[in-house]
């Protein structure tokens, strides 16, 4: 077994093999026991939201960046599609000429040409942060219906 309590020599056996991605297997309950449960923790916690979304932002990013070349980076491409598919209230904002250039320029802070998991981490906490003052003085409960 491997420190994620998957039988690694079992793997090509029906029902031992790991699920596709730990981050949703984290946030759906599914991992093993033992890669869930917490020292302190008698027993399995459902997921919560934050739990949820945390496994979302992990496999979204996953999701993209494995359609071409560099499965740990997300190309111009990738991270358009990414923007435009998961954001899509983005494109009823009318933005200036080279807005997504320059975009990719402040993200890619090594200046590789893509942008990897901590750059697009970095895009999410800005995002998240322009939505909490966006967000400061309507009610903290979630929407509904969607």
């Amino acid at each position: 077994m491997n420190t994620h309590g998957w039988d690694v020599a079992a793997a090509g056996k029906a029902g031992s093999r790991p699920p596709h991605s730990p981050a949703l297997a984290w946030a759906s309950g599914t991992l093993p026991r033992a890669a869930r449960v917490a020292p302190r923790m008698s027993a399995f916690v459902a997921p919560q939201t934050l739990q949820q979304a945390l496994a979302v932002l992990v496999c979204t990013f996953q999701r993209y960046a494995k359609q071409e070349g560099n499965r740990f980076t997300l190309s111009r491409r990738e991270l358009r599609e990414l923007l435009e598919t998961e954001l899509p209230s983005l494109g009823n904002v009318q933005v200036k000429e080279g807005a997504f250039e320059e975009l990719m320029s402040i993200l890619d802070t090594n200046g590789d040409e893509e942008v990897d998991f901590q750059e697009y981490i970095r895009f999410v906490a800005v995002a998240c942060t322009l939505s909490h003052e966006f967000f400061l003085d309507f009610p903290a409960a979630l929407p509904r219906g969607q």
